[in-house]
């Protein structure tokens, strides 16, 4: 058994604990309402039953469904409909979504997500697309035209010479190609933005890796491909904010 001293001493680390972990802990960069959880069985319970849930259902019920995505520790989005995980966890660009940041970020370049404006556009467009395209029949339109325009690619041909003995060279080009256009559309696959991608991909490990884009020589394509980016969102919405934002990522 304890004596008194030691259970005071005891008491008093866990109290230093606790206010450590609540000064310390990482808060949600966006205005979505959360239920914290930092110590289970010890009034976790009642917290929850008394607490932010109910400021939670209360948003979910004038707003509808939001999902939980993290991005490597930082929430984006909350979900409040347990029926919704099942599709969310079988949806494989969820589940590489904090891993696609992290590309967009040390890769491309991107700013910093933790801007309101990124929180907010990356929430409403996430549950607009998963409502919208987690049924069959949206995928299966999204595959028909995907296959459509890889075909058209693979009717102009250009597979180099005949007797070049690579595998399949000409084919990454040729995928490269209809991602874009069934995506963003016609006009944005030109050769120049063909080429800077490609720099860019020969140092994507390093990259990823923390190496700066300027000791790597990349920093003018990846600039171009900003720019391209840019000039084609601008020419193809009506919406400045969303181009604004879509360019930042």
């Amino acid at each position: 058994m304890l004596d008194l001293s030691s259970l005071v001493q005891v008491v008093a680390a866990v109290i230093l604990l606790a206010v450590h972990r609540y000064v310390n802990a990482r808060r949600p960069a966006n205005s979505f309402p959360y239920v914290p959880s930092w110590i289970p069985f010890f009034g976790a319970s009642f917290h929850f039953r008394h607490g932010p849930m109910r400021v939670l259902q209360a948003y979910t019920a004038t707003y509808g469904p939001v999902f939980n995505l993290t991005v490597l520790g930082k929430t984006i989005t909350y979900v409040t409909d347990a029926t919704l995980f099942p599709p969310l966890v079988k949806c494989p660009a969820l589940g590489l979504f904090p891993l696609k940041i992290k590309f967009y970020e040390r890769v491309f370049g991107s700013t910093s997500h933790d801007d309101p404006d990124v929180f907010a556009f990356l929430a409403k467009h996430t549950r607009q697309n998963i409502l919208a395209h987690l049924s069959g029949t949206s995928l299966a339109q999204w595959t028909a035209k995907s296959h459509a325009l890889f075909q058209r690619q693979v009717a102009e041909g250009g597979f180099g010479d005949e007797f070049d003995v690579s595998v399949y060279a000409w084919l990454a080009p040729k995928v490269f190609a209809t991602l874009l256009d069934t995506f963003y559309g016609k006009g944005l696959c030109t050769p120049q933005l063909a080429h800077d991608f490609d720099l860019l991909e020969s140092k994507i490990v390093a990259l990823y890796s923390g190496a700066p884009a300027t000791l790597l020589k990349v920093t003018e394509p990846r600039q171009r491909l900003h720019e391209a980016l840019r000039e084609y969102i601008e020419a193809h919405t009506d919406t400045g904010q969303f181009a604004r934002v879509c360019v930042a990522d």
